[in-house]
């Protein structure tokens, strides 16, 4: 059996993605997650009590074809809010001017201090997740506060998800959270700390997907294992419309990889156990099921646009290079290398896994690639019939996650040896990507023309300047780069 790893340095991977996520928190302006000032309309309301509101014909998001018209004639609610506590239309200006200022996103709004109702386009969102930011909302009132303490209190709530997948993984040997690292990408990071149903959506699809991949090893498990995973696939399940899918695919594709007869054993040893993980993801999934048939009916029986297939042939690369990287609305994104050199890591794990697992692994992962095809195909064209709108690439993280860490697990298991200092040079690559992200979303808001040291003279920046932040990540980054280039005990 292989042993854990240490505190000490199962911490330095704890430690790099905490300071990541922190330093996104409070680095990334107010408002300028995808769709956050209608998520900051949607908890306001519901904390104050009105959980649907009343119809709206119009909205701040204009629809670009029938479909989108139809869809938003669905979503748009009109809600009653406390007066002082509405968004301020700036929080939108950042979204419809890429490339201004963040400072046009703290002015004062005397128009929307005075309102008492307020239209969302994300009214008919399942509510649940909605829950901890709405608790802020009927305490705070002053629109940037609130929105801060919300975005603080569900990353504080929903970030442990991604802490206990490290926890669960990691061990003396660095191959077992490379996949891990190679699934958090810079874009999950982003999502996490901004208020939106998919921050919970994608952490718990990292902390379900680890959890099967623990289960795989057939180790001791630790003690607050099963109440870990209850709690991943409860929230995976009911976050958004597509949780019961994630949960079906995962349930599928948890077979072949931790294995029929471990499965049966599993269950004939912690049959309590077993059936609470399955009751949470059943009631998860339900919930989620029962409030978009009610309140949130789309339909897939559209006739099918003559674009369809063109539309979905450009949207599954552009999908796939927002999960690694996409800010702001989507409008912000790192130099084009940067995707390439991601995604060549992730081929380069996938086809060392290929030729280094068993028949039966290599079928397994098989299957994972095609699935993870389809399911990008057919969200795509789903999303596309019944939206109007073309795949994002949070949309399909919650289960792509998949991939890079079975492709990992597979290395992991056969002891895989590596030529010297390529898995250093994955990790480094990991760091250095997850930096560049940082600091791109940060010259998009707060660049002094041109220079690529808009940190100097900055038109805008976050609470005690641009330095300490790029600072911590700096010192944190070259710490992470020294302990995984530092030899292990054997």
């Amino acid at each position: 059996m292989k042993k854990y790893l240490s505190l000490s340095t199962t911490a330095v991977f704890i430690l790099f993605y905490t300071v990541l996520v922190s330093c996104w928190l409070i680095t990334n302006p107010l408002g300028t997650g995808p769709d956050e000032p209608e998520h900051y309309i949607r908890a306001v309301a519901l904390g104050n009590g009105d959980l649907l509101g009343t119809k709206a014909l119009t909205s701040s998001l204009p629809p670009q074809n029938a479909t989108q018209a139809e869809f938003l004639n669905v979503l748009n609610r009109d809600f009653q809010i406390p007066v002082g506590s509405a968004a301020p239309f700036y929080w939108f200006c950042t979204a419809r001017s890429p490339g201004t200022s963040a400072q046009c996103l703290y002015q004062k709004d005397p128009v929307a201090a005075l309102l008492n109702h307020q239209v969302s386009y994300v009214g008919t969102y399942q509510p649940y997740d909605y829950l901890p930011a709405a608790i802020v909302g009927k305490v705070v009132q002053d629109p940037n506060t609130s929105l801060f303490l919300m975005r603080l209190v569900m990353t504080v709530l929903f970030f442990p998800l991604i802490v206990g997948s490290i926890v669960l993984l990691a061990t003396n040997d660095r191959t077992s959270i490379l996949g891990l690292s190679l699934a958090l990408t810079p874009s999950l990071l982003f999502i996490t700390t901004v208020l939106s149903p998919s921050s919970v959506e994608l952490c718990a699809g990292v902390a379900v997907a680890a959890c099967i991949i623990r289960l795989s090893r057939r180790t001791t498990l630790p003690r607050f294992f099963w109440l870990f995973f209850c709690l991943a696939l409860f929230l995976l399940g009911s976050a958004r419309p597509f949780g019961p899918l994630w949960l079906a695919a995962y349930a599928l594709f948890s077979v072949p990889i931790i294995g029929v007869q471990p499965i049966r054993t599993l269950y004939q040893s912690s049959r309590l156990k077993f059936w609470a993980s399955v009751t949470s993801a059943s009631v998860g999934a339900l919930l989620s099921l029962a409030w978009e048939l009610v309140f949130q009916p789309t339909s897939l029986t559209r006739s099918l646009p003559d674009s369809l297939i063109l539309n979905t042939l450009y949207a599954i690369p552009n999908g796939f290079a927002e999960s690694i990287a996409a800010f702001g609305w989507d409008n912000i994104l790192v130099p084009k290398p940067v995707y390439l050199w991601w995604g060549v890591m992730l081929l380069m794990v996938i086809a060392l896994a290929l030729r280094h697992s068993t028949y039966k692994e290599m079928k397994t992962l098989d299957l994972v690639i095609l699935g993870c095809g389809l399911i990008i195909i057919s969200t795509s064209i789903a999303i596309e019939v019944s939206t109007g709108w073309s795949l994002q690439g949070r949309y399909i993280l919650p289960f792509i996650v998949l991939l890079p860490l079975w492709s990992g697990e597979i290395l992991y298991r056969h002891n895989f040896v590596w030529k010297k200092g390529l898995r250093e040079f994955i990790f480094i690559s990991i760091a250095l990507i997850q930096c560049v992200g940082l600091y791109s979303n940060g010259w998009s808001y707060a660049h002094f023309g041109n220079s690529f040291f808009f940190f100097l003279q900055p038109t805008w920046s976050p609470a005690f300047g641009w330095l300490p932040w790029i600072s911590l990540v700096s010192l944190t980054c070259g710490f992470f780069t020294f302990k995984v280039c530092k030899p292990t005990a054997k």
